[in-house]
């Protein structure tokens, strides 16, 4: 998958940067969720994160979004 000298092994450094870049990924289809969810409920991100945590887990809870498919970090 992420053998770069095409060696046909991979080596800790190609396993660590194969697992870095799955995980950036997987950061932004999570942050791409958030930003479809909260169109579709009528609020941008930006009003999103000026919410204090009661008020984000409010607005999460009314629209039937599940609270803990977001990271609020």
């Amino acid at each position: 998958m992420f053998d770069f000298n095409f060696d046909g092994n991979i080596d800790a450094f190609e396993m660590g940067l194969s697992c870095m870049i799955l995980d950036e990924i997987e950061k932004e289809e999570k942050r791409d969720s958030l930003t479809n969810n909260l169109s579709f409920s009528g609020l941008d991100e930006t009003e999103f994160e000026l919410m204090s945590d009661d008020e984000r887990e409010e607005f999460l809870l009314d629209n039937d979004l599940d609270i803990d498919s977001f990271d609020f970090d």
